[in-house]
């Protein structure tokens, strides 16, 4: 993928994927994961939405959970990159530094501004050192198909980006 061009484009997968840790699947996302990864299944939110408070509860999004550096938590290490790179968190979000859909989001705003070199370094730090394991638990947890497959994307798109970020 061309990074200039791909820009946009970038942040806005990034932007969709933390949407979908935000809030249950409606009508809008499931077209939107048929339309930019040509998913074929018939999804439905009423069939998607149970599996978000499920699966999220026997699994929560937070990095804290799943990695552990030596003495340190990883809430604070992510919410020090996001001061490095000049950005508070808004508190209104409610939600914690380390959420999933929170360094999705991050990483939105990192491939919006051109940082490249930042958003490499958060997903070697970070994204990279818990989410794909995490999709695996998700995919594994999840019964619906929307989830599923989501998990198996969101690891896919991640692992491929930094590959492309490191070239």
């Amino acid at each position: 993928m061309d990074f200039q061009s791909g820009r946009e484009e970038r942040a806005d997968i990034y932007r969709f994927f933390a949407d979908l840790f935000l809030r249950p699947p409606d009508e809008e996302m499931i077209e939107t994961l048929r339309l930019y990864f040509a998913v074929e299944a018939k999804y439905t939110p009423e069939s998607a939405s149970p599996d978000f408070e499920n699966i999220f509860r026997q699994h929560p999004p937070y990095e804290s959970m799943y990695d552990y550096y030596g003495g340190i938590s990883p809430l604070f290490e992510v919410h020090a990159f996001y001061e490095s790179a000049g950005l508070m968190l808004d508190e209104e979000l409610g939600l914690p530094a380390d959420h999933i859909g929170v360094e999705l989001l991050f990483m939105s705003y990192l491939v919006e501004n051109n940082r490249l070199e930042l958003q490499r370094k958060f997903l070697e730090g970070h994204l990279l050192k818990w989410a794909p394991q995490y999709m695996d638990k998700l995919q594994k947890a999840a019964e619906s198909g929307f989830y599923k497959d989501m998990t198996a994307i969101i690891k896919n798109f991640l692992l491929m980006d930094y590959e492309n970020l490191s070239e």
